[in-house]
């Protein structure tokens, strides 16, 4: 008796029941050579490179972590509501700008630490910045992170750049905000010039704006006598009170003879016209020369 097997069009064979089908091993070998997909041929540069010896740059090759500050709570401002309280907020930035441009930092984070958890590391541990303002940090991350691009900043953002550079030994940064801030000194009152000059060692701030002090006509107010302590203060009242002699006797020097047209002795119109050619005499410079010249005595500049 005999039987037909069923066709499957996407079947080439089937084997009948009962039948096993051979062994994937008794296959056959050249089959299975010709699917497997042949080796590439390295070239002799690639074959080079690869048994060439690979140096790190000592310079671009980074191993950074991240390092965490906290900087505390801080008024803001006043409202009608009161004064606007800023949260003591948490920053997690790079070390290696902090390592790279600060000595204090540098140290820091180069000292061996122990088996607890180091400081800096997680949120929870973050380095606490005491008496740095949200202003102070932000001015310094801004610089580090997009200095290269901004360069609107206003004055206050380099004195609070002046501030913290100063406080944790950035010095590069610390000259850099002492040269924009100089750019715009004119928009700095003398009194915050000393006050800044004073805090932060900047001695060559102190002569121009102790001059410009000694040659305004108006005396140092209380707020400013206080801002400057009260040793500043005196030393500018001695200075200024000697502009104001050496002036009195530049007015007494004997001028050019002025001959009254009425024929008058000591006549007012003519001792007028006397005190105009004395003051006309003293140009701004040689008045700004004698400020210098009195603050040098009286500061030991």
């Amino acid at each position: 008796m005999s039987f037909a097997l069923p066709w499957y069009p996407d079947r080439d064979f089937i084997e009948p029941d009962g039948v096993e089908p051979p062994p994937s091993d008794e296959l056959d070998e050249d089959s299975t050579e010709s699917q497997s997909p042949a080796a590439e041929p390295t070239s002799p540069v690639e074959e080079e490179a690869k048994s060439e010896p690979i140096i790190r740059s000592a310079e671009y090759f980074f191993e950074d972590q991240f390092v965490f500050f906290r900087v505390v709570a801080s008024l803001t401002g006043q409202s009608d509501d009161g004064w606007i309280k800023r949260p003591a907020t948490v920053y997690k930035v790079h070390q290696y700008f902090f390592v790279r441009d600060s000595e204090v930092f540098r140290d820091m984070f180069t000292c061996p630490t122990g088996e607890q958890t180091e400081e800096g590391r997680t949120e929870a541990t973050a380095i606490l910045l005491p008496g740095v303002s949200h202003h102070e940090i932000e001015c310094l991350l801004s610089f580090l992170y997009k200095g290269m691009y901004d360069h609107t900043k206003y004055v206050g953002d380099w004195i609070a750049l002046l501030s913290i550079a100063s406080r944790y030994m950035f010095d590069g940064i610390l000259s850099r905000a002492i040269r924009e801030i100089e750019l715009q000194h004119s928009s700095i009152v003398p009194v915050k010039r000393i006050v800044l000059a004073v805090k932060h060692d900047i001695p060559q701030w102190l002569k121009p704006a102790y001059s410009e002090l000694c040659l305004r006509d108006r005396a140092l107010s209380s707020h400013e006598a206080e801002a400057l302590g009260l040793p500043t203060a005196i030393r500018l009242a001695e200075a200024r009170e000697k502009m104001l002699l050496k002036r009195i006797a530049r007015l007494n020097q004997p001028v050019s003879k002025i001959v009254c047209p009425k024929g008058k002795e000591g006549c007012r119109c003519c001792e007028h016209a006397r005190q105009r050619e004395v003051t006309k005499s003293a140009t701004a410079e040689e008045e700004k020369q004698l400020a210098e010249h009195v603050v040098e005595e009286i500061f030991g500049l």
